[in-house]
């Protein structure tokens, strides 16, 4: 197997799932407007998506071990492409909120099997610098899914992401069909909760329950700095997008250096300091949030910190489940 081409094809399918949420968010205060809806409404669009990808997982998971990889992957993908066909019809908050789980279903199998897949094909030794090109490449979606968003929102609407999703979406189940092999060797059956047996070991649920802080702090972010951009600074969809850039950055770095440390020491302490700065960073914000700058600046470091975080956590808790 051509492991590289086969990684990167993973990455990318995978680098899906944030850049779908992240070229939203800078709309919501828009969106918000359009609909006359609620913020805490608003709010669910986002955290639907998040807990339905969430969910989601612990059974495509299992089915991915059962039927190979790309059985899963190829369906998912065209889920998520009629998800987003339905969104750019979407009439109120409600259908929008319903649409977004869909999405969130058919999406959420590019993580499992991206993750899935460089357990298949990498030895130990060489899967942390693997699962970090992985998720440098997924998280290019968070660097220039905002940006893309506002420009797009600005220029032709909100509902216009939509479409370009769609065209995403389809180019990628292409890609998958015609050059993704299957890298299951050997299918075994597991059942839908099987992934959940694994919180019993002390480690691993310690590990989760570091990632669910990390995660919750990344939702806090998506749906608080836009509406705090727009209404208290008076940001378009494009600036609050462009404002997001900087923590996309460090993003990418910290995922860049956490990958190569994760092979080269302790990946428990790789993750561990990444959750810390991330939680500092969220301090920061709090003391900053009437002044622009500093609040992107800690916004920026947030990003370093999570960067750093996932590749380690995420080669950790696999090891721990072999």
């Amino acid at each position: 197997m051509d492991e590289k081409r086969i990684l990167y094809i993973a990455a990318i399918a995978a680098f899906i799932v944030p850049f779908s949420n992240t070229i939203y968010n800078p709309n919501i205060a828009v969106i918000q407007e359009d609909f006359g809806t609620s913020y805490t409404l608003i709010a669910a669009t986002i955290s639907a998506y998040t807990l339905m990808m969430a969910l989601s997982q612990l059974i495509h998971g299992p089915l991915s071990d059962r039927f190979g990889r790309k059985r899963i992957l190829l369906p998912g993908l065209i889920v998520y492409i009629i998800a987003n066909i339905l969104m750019y019809f979407s009439w109120d908050v409600y259908s929008l909120i319903a649409f977004r789980v869909l999405q969130a279903i058919g999406v959420s199998t590019t993580v499992v099997v991206g993750a899935a897949v460089i357990s298949d094909i990498f030895p130990r030794e060489r899967r942390g610098r693997a699962m970090g090109t992985y998720t440098f490449v997924l998280l290019v979606g968070p660097t220039i899914g905002p940006v893309v968003g506002g420009v797009l929102a600005d220029a032709f609407g909100w509902r216009s992401i939509f479409i370009f999703l769609t065209i995403v979406g389809s180019l990628m189940a292409l890609v998958v069909y015609k050059l993704l092999p299957e890298t299951l060797q050997k299918p075994h059956k597991s059942h839908a909760l099987a992934a959940l047996a694994l919180l019993k070991d002390s480690k691993t649920a310690a590990t989760c329950l570091l990632g669910a802080a990390v995660f919750a702090s990344i939702y806090i972010f998506a749906t608080f700095l836009p509406i705090v951009f727009h209404e208290s600074y008076g940001l378009s969809s494009t600036y609050i997008g462009l404002a997001f850039l900087l923590s996309g950055i460090m993003l990418l770095a910290g995922t860049f250096i956490g990958g190569r440390l994760s092979d080269k020491i302790d990946r428990k302490k790789v993750f561990i300091s990444g959750a810390f700065i991330a939680f500092i960073s969220v301090l920061l914000s709090a003391f900053w949030a009437d002044a622009l700058y500093p609040l992107i600046a800690a916004y920026a470091l947030f990003g370093f910190g999570t960067g750093l975080f996932f590749p380690a956590a995420r080669v950790y808790v696999i090891e721990i489940g072999r």
